[in-house]
């Protein structure tokens, strides 16, 4: 809860920290089923991050923020944008990954985390978004959604394009 992560920047800066990283437990539904939803859990949080940022930022410490690119069950981006994700129906749960080959999922994902950064003056993010989108017996291959070798390097491009606009 919000009040659980305040008491912990106070213990945080007691002890010298610079850096403290909001993981996985500040978006609707934790890591797991909530991948996807990126907007912040009111139920944790009722006030926002906005808060727990200022308090960060009070004791000389900078925030980080955990995002993942991939999405599970019936996360609120998947529903509104399904076209943003390859799936992958061999993995339990179902879990969709975002197709950083697709210029607007890049768009809509630096806009995502663009504007955290800047309303809450992040620091850092801690990126999950390494994942290879096709799994297949143990092995990573792209031959369900690239036949011709080609999605891949876009793909890879476009995870380029996020990194480099975000270090900006």
């Amino acid at each position: 809860t919000q009040a659980d992560v305040i008491q912990q920047i106070d213990l945080a800066a007691d002890l010298g920290v610079e850096m403290l990283c909001c993981d996985h437990s500040w978006y609707t539904g934790g890591y797991g089923s909530g991948l996807g939803n990126w907007d912040v859990d009111r139920g944790r949080f009722p006030d926002g991050l906005e808060p727990v940022a200022e308090v960060v930022q009070s004791k000389g410490m900078g925030m980080g923020l955990y995002f993942d690119s991939g999405c599970h069950g019936d996360a609120r981006t998947l529903r509104e944008h399904p076209e943003f994700f390859f799936q992958v129906d061999s993995l339990t749960p179902k879990t969709h990954f975002l197709n950083f080959a697709s210029r607007e999922a890049c768009d809509y994902w630096l806009d995502l985390i663009g504007g955290y950064v800047e309303r809450l003056d992040l620091r850092f993010i801690r990126a999950d978004f390494g994942n290879y989108p096709m799994p297949k017996e143990g092995k990573l291959s792209w031959d369900r959604f690239d036949p011709n070798d080609k999605v891949q390097f876009d793909y890879v491009a476009g995870k380029y394009r996020v990194w480099e606009t975000l270090l900006q």
